[in-house]
């Protein structure tokens, strides 16, 4: 029998974020039908020198069969397909971020999960874990 692994994913936006975090919605209910989503967030810009426009925060809770390899092609795959470029990276735009912060008990990024935004948006999913 597999393994379900409870995962949680930081998605964030400064460019059209609205419609960004909304194709990753609509996208990861498809590919993770059991998804569930904390609010959205606008937050300041952490470690950006030059482009200094505000960000759509969220966090995505998802129990999963799917390994951590294939969880992260699918969400490297949904940043290209929303238009994230190496040239974009250099202009601190950020079409689409979609980060596996924590896999069961496990953190991966712990100085993001750390950050207040996503700690508020842990409390809406926090009855989930």
């Amino acid at each position: 029998m597999e393994r379900t692994n409870t995962v949680i994913i930081g998605m964030g936006s400064n460019y059209d974020s609205k419609n960004h975090l909304e194709f990753a919605r609509r996208n990861l209910q498809t590919i993770f039908p059991d998804i569930v989503f904390s609010r959205l967030l606008q937050t300041e810009p952490v470690g950006f020198q030059t482009n200094l426009q505000p960000f759509l925060n969220q966090l995505a809770l998802v129990r999963t069969q799917t390994d951590i390899p294939g969880i992260c092609h699918a969400l490297k795959k949904l940043e290209k397909e929303a238009g994230r470029t190496p040239e974009d990276k250099k202009q601190e735009i950020v079409r689409l971020d979609l980060d596996i912060l924590q896999i069961n008990d496990q953190t991966l990024k712990a100085e993001e999960l750390n950050r207040s935004y996503y700690q508020q948006a842990m409390s809406d999913l926090r009855h989930l874990l």
